[in-house]
Order: structure tokens, then C-alpha cells, then sequence
């Protein structure tokens, strides 16, 4: 299982550039959260919350979530799962030019990471997404 660290790593080397590392964090999670991420609400007790649950995190905390310091929290992967869009996260992938799909699926290869191609890798990203927000999740 490749880690969250790792996928935002090989993303962001090949679609990130614009961003900062923190700022990628919560990108990946506006990509696959269904409706709209960025919309503030205030809850019950009168807190401010968005639907995207990392936007309010501080940056030297999103940046060591993806340098691997620390983990994405369960709780937060746990809000993320609830609006999964995965049909999003793969539209976000192909958005991304023909050689630079083509360098995240080599990478995802190389990482372990079976039967990912130029013509699959919107879907695998989505399902390694999945698959690593379930297993943290978990914890």
C-alpha cells in the first residue's frame, strides 16, 4: 500500500508546481470531496467548518502530512470518505497533459503499484486515493 505522503509526492511532481506543498495537500482532498469543498458553514456549537476538513489546518502541519511526518489523520480521511467523489478525482487527472499522465503511471508502477497505463491512470488514481483515506481511516 503506497502511502499518502508518497501519492501527493508523485502528483505533485508532475501537476503541483503552482501550489506549495500544504496548499497540494488540501487540493488533492477539494478533487475528491463531492459538492462544494470550499464552502464555509458554522455548526451547531457555532464553529466554523468547511467541507473540505483540511482547509483550516495549519500550513507546517499540511506540510509534514505530505513530507510523511505525520499522517492524515483518521478523523479528517473518515469527513473525506463521507463525500468521496471519485468520478471528480479522476476528472482532476485527466486534466493533467498527455506526458504527465504518462509520468505518474511509470511512477506509480515503480512504486508498486500493478497494471496502471497511460489510458487507466485517472482510475487508479482515484482508487489509490480511496484505498489510502480507507486505511487511515481505520486507525
Amino acid at each position: 500500500m503506497i502511502t499518502f505522503s508518497k501519492f501527493a509526492k508523485i502528483l505533485y511532481t508532475h501537476c503541483g508546481k503552482d501550489n506549495t506543498q500544504a496548499d497540494f495537500v488540501t487540493e488533492l482532498a477539494l478533487h475528491i470531496i463531492g459538492g462544494q469543498p470550499t464552502r464555509g458553514y458554522i455548526d451547531k456549537k457555532g464553529v466554523e467548518r468547511y467541507v473540505n476538513p483540511l482547509k483550516i489546518e495549519d500550513k507546517r502541519y499540511l506540510n509534514k502530512i505530505f513530507s510523511g511526518k505525520r499522517s492524515l489523520p483518521a478523523n479528517k480521511a473518515r469527513e473525506i470518505l463521507g463525500r468521496i467523489d471519485k468520478a471528480k478525482f479522476e476528472k482532476f487527472i485527466q486534466d493533467f497533459s498527455d506526458q504527465a499522465r504518462l509520468n505518474v503511471a511509470e511512477e506509480l508502477t515503480s512504486a508498486g503499484i500493478s497494471s496502471v497505463n497511460h489510458s487507466n491512470v485517472d482510475e487508479k488514481c482515484a482508487d489509490i486515493f480511496e484505498a489510502i483515506l480507507i486505511e487511515r481511516a481505520k486507525r
